[in-house]
C-alpha cells in the first residue's frame, strides 16, 4: 500500500510577470490610498486642534455717539479763551512778594542740608543743574539702581533693551531710582522742587500787571506740572476762589460718550462682565437712567 504523496510549494524565483498597463494600474491604486488615508489622517488632526482650541466668542462693541457740535464751536471755545485771557487773575503783589521771600529762605535751608556731608555734593556743586549734580553723583558711584544690568548672552540677542531703559538716570526726574546715598538724593529732590517752585513764583511776578492781575494762556487749558506748581501759589489770588477737579476725569468722558445720565456712577456690577474682561468699559445702566 502506498502512502499519500506530500506536496511542497516552493515560491517562485522571479516575480511573475505583469504588463505596463497592470504595473500603471497597480501604481494608481496605491496612489489613490495613500491620498486617501493621507487625507483622513489630517481630516482627525484638524478636528483634535479644533476640539482643543475652541474659536472665541466675539463680542459686538456698542457705538458711541458723536459729539454734536455747532458750526461755530471752534470760534465760540476761541472767544472763551480769549475772554479768560483777557480777565486774567487777581493777584496781590504783597502776598506774592512775601510768599516769595519765604520760598527764597527755605531754599537757602535746603541748600545748606543738601551740602552739610560734603560726601557727594561740595561746595562747588551747582545743584541747579543737572550736568553737575550728575557728576557729583558719579564721582561717587551713586548713581547705581536696583535694575539689573544686561548680560552679555542678553545683549547679543537682543534681549534687556526695555530693563536698560529703565535703569538708566537721564535727569532730576530719575534720581530716585538710586540705591545708594539716599540721604543726599532727599536732599537733591528737595532743592530742586523749591527751585522750580520759587522759578514759578517769579514768573508770576514778571507777568504780574499793573492792575494787579495776572494774564496767561496758561489758565485757558493748562496741564502738567504747571498745575501743581500754580497750586503752591493759590495764598497770593485776592478775593474768594474755588477749583473743580474730576475725581475721574476717564470715566467721566466714557460715561458721558455711553449715554450714562450721572456722571458720577460707579462701574455697574449687576451687568454681564463679559465687557469688562474683554474691553474694561461698561454699558450704560438703562434702568438708573430711566429713574434719573
Amino acid at each position: 500500500m502506498h502512502n499519500q504523496p506530500t506536496v511542497t510549494e516552493h515560491n517562485p524565483v522571479f516575480a511573475p510577470y505583469t504588463t505596463p498597463e497592470e504595473r500603471a494600474s497597480i501604481a494608481a491604486a496605491t496612489k489613490r490610498d495613500l491620498l486617501a488615508v493621507s487625507a483622513e489622517a489630517a481630516t482627525r488632526k484638524e478636528a483634535l486642534l479644533r476640539a482643543l482650541n475652541p474659536p472665541r466668542i466675539t463680542i459686538e462693541r456698542f457705538e458711541l455717539k458723536q459729539p454734536m457740535l455747532p458750526d461755530d464751536f471752534a470760534d465760540q471755545a476761541a472767544a472763551i479763551d480769549q475772554a479768560v485771557f483777557n480777565k486774567g487773575v487777581a493777584i496781590n503783589r504783597d502776598k506774592l512778594l512775601a510768599l516769595g521771600h519765604d520760598r527764597f529762605q527755605q531754599l537757602l535751608r535746603r541748600d545748606r542740608t543738601a551740602r552739610i556731608s560734603q560726601r557727594v555734593v561740595g561746595s562747588s556743586t551747582g545743584l541747579t543743574s543737572w550736568q553737575l549734580v550728575e557728576f557729583a553723583f558719579a564721582g561717587a558711584d551713586a548713581p547705581v539702581t536696583q535694575v539689573p544690568r544686561r548680560r552679555n548672552s542678553e545683549i547679543l540677542r537682543g534681549a534687556g533693551a526695555e530693563r536698560e531703559a529703565v535703569a538708566r538716570v537721564t535727569g532730576f526726574r530719575d534720581l530716585w531710582k538710586t540705591i545708594q546715598e539716599a540721604a543726599n538724593v532727599r536732599d537733591v529732590l528737595a532743592f530742586h522742587d523749591a527751585f522750580k517752585s520759587l522759578v514759578f513764583g517769579q514768573s508770576l511776578l514778571e507777568r504780574l500787571s499793573t492792575d494787579q492781575r495776572l494774564r496767561s494762556r496758561w489758565f485757558c487749558g493748562g496741564t502738567g506740572m504747571k498745575v501743581a506748581l500754580f497750586s503752591e501759589w493759590l495764598d497770593t489770588l485776592q478775593g474768594e476762589h474755588f477749583s473743580v477737579t474730576f475725581t475721574r476725569p476717564l470715566w467721566h468722558v466714557v460715561a458721558w460718550l455711553a449715554g450714562r445720565t450721572d456722571a458720577a456712577a460707579k462701574l455697574t456690577r449687576s451687568r454681564p462682565r463679559v465687557l469688562r474682561t474683554a474691553f474694561t468699559v461698561t454699558r450704560p445702566d438703562k434702568a438708573l437712567c430711566n429713574r434719573l
